[in-house]
């Protein structure tokens, strides 16, 4: 169905933006501020002014079903969204080409042949400053999932800088819709549209100072100099009323303006009159003008009979359907931001496990090496200790015990690699002492430095 591929494509782009940013955007923030302080719009309208603003919407269409006051349903509520006023700046880099025109000369049978090639040239640029006030629609995001985002966005405001601190006493005018949407989600869905906003004019400006023909490899970098949030409840009017099937249809009022937005419940008796009129008009024309005179009166009526049929069983399950879409459309939103922040939770598990591997490893590899230390990390001996001599040792004692020791040690005695390596260790530290103590003054020194 139409409606779920678009949320779904709108669902996979702020996937992707979130993701990546955007793979050819750099967002870079100057001066970014949020408010946790919630502020309301007061109501405009009274209950008497938002039932016309609704009978007049109704009647808008003839098809629809006049219902009386008393089977209305009126209720005050404050819907919560989430109001943004951004400045930003805007460079890009890009390609621009031009096309040009080649004539080649065919070699076989002199013919010209024209080509189109296309020259490129890189250039970069900037754009003046923009700003994104509060007041413009997109800057707007609707932070619940009580009811259906597009029938959310009629009441929005332009008036959203005369707003009042929120109190508790708010409670007793009108019913208070809690914020569900996260404040990053609603910041994610600002950020795509000031983006694809941007990119347009960035092409725009583009072609219209070089007069390129074509764009490619377009990077556009927001500069974002002021980003600041708000939290604001603005009002509205909830009329419910009972549709097909006993099911309750709805449709909401903004409190301010009067715009009106809903479930469309068509009237099955107002279809079947316009079916049954359709036919007998069409009949009674076929009979003037000669078209079909074999028509008569019993295919008269059994053409009104099919047609009213017809057209209020499409009256009554047109409505079914456009109910029943909006929850689907409704469930499949909850459904995806849902899915989302399960994702969320599972990101930060993966994330706090991979942390508590790599710090237990990391104890692990400290542990082992403090009990394998390398021959690096130990403590080295001194060469009398090497040697297997009291400290003070005379040369002739020196010479006697690396005699005895080299034969011992000697890497060519051993058979083993793994002993022979060993052996090899050992028998360089054996010939360093040696190198030193046989000499007198290497000696002298050596023991006047290592008291």
């Amino acid at each position: 169905m139409r409606c779920f591929e678009n949320i779904r494509n709108t669902h996979n782009l702020l996937l992707l933006f979130r993701q990546n940013v955007y793979r050819n955007a750099k967002l870079r923030w100057r001066n970014f501020s949020s408010s946790s302080d919630s502020f309301y719009l007061p109501f405009k309208l009274d209950r008497k002014q938002a039932l016309e603003a609704f009978r007049k919407w109704n009647n808008s269409l003839f098809f629809h079903k006049n219902l009386k006051e008393a089977e209305l349903t009126v209720e005050k509520i404050y819907i919560p969204f989430y109001v943004f006023d951004a400045l930003l700046a805007v460079n890009y880099t890009c390609e621009i080409g031009f096309a040009e025109t080649v004539r080649l000369k065919s070699k076989l049978d002199n013919k010209e042949s024209l080509f189109e090639t296309w020259s490129w040239q890189p250039v970069s640029g900037n754009l003046p400053e923009v700003e994104y006030p509060s007041s413009l629609g997109i800057m707007q995001v609707y932070a619940g999932f009580e009811r259906l985002k597009r029938y959310m966005n009629f009441i929005r405001s332009l008036e959203v800088t005369g707003t009042l601190p929120y109190h508790k006493d708010l409670t007793k005018e009108a019913r208070i819709e809690p914020f569900s949407l996260e404040e990053k989600d609603a910041y994610d869905s600002i950020h795509l549209q000031i983006f694809e906003r941007e990119e347009k004019r960035c092409r725009l400006a583009i072609l219209k100072e070089f007069g390129a023909e074509r764009i490619r490899n377009l990077r556009t970098n927001l500069v974002f100099k002021r980003f600041v949030s708000r939290r604001i409840y603005l009002p509205a009017f909830e009329v419910s009323f009972s549709g097909v099937g006993g099911r309750t249809f709805k449709a909401w009022i903004n409190g301010r303006d009067g715009d009106t937005v809903g479930d469309r419940l068509y009237s099955v008796m107002k279809s079947s009159l316009a079916g049954a009129a359709i036919s007998t008009s069409t009949f009674l024309l076929c009979r003037v003008t000669g078209v079909a005179p074999w028509l008569e009166i019993a295919d008269l009526l059994r053409s009104i009979f099919i047609s009213s049929f017809s057209s209020g069983f499409l009256a009554y399950f047109g409505s079914l359907f456009l109910w029943l879409r909006s929850r689907l459309e409704l469930y499949s939103e909850l459904r995806y931001f849902q899915g989302n922040k399960y994702q969320d939770e599972a990101n930060q598990h993966e994330t706090k496990f991979r942390r508590a591997y790599e710090k237990r490893k990391q104890e692990s590899y400290e542990s082992y090496s403090r009990y394998h230390q390398s021959p690096s990390n130990v403590p080295s001996r001194s060469y009398y200790d090497i040697l297997g001599l009291p400290r003070g040792a005379s040369i002739e004692q020196v010479k006697s015990a690396f005699r005895k020791l080299a034969m011992e040690h000697h890497p060519d005695r051993q058979r083993d690699p793994m002993s022979k390596q060993k052996a090899s260790e050992r028998f360089r530290e054996i010939v360093t002492a040696y190198e030193t103590l046989k000499d007198p003054i290497k000696k002298r020194e050596y023991d006047r430095n290592s008291r």
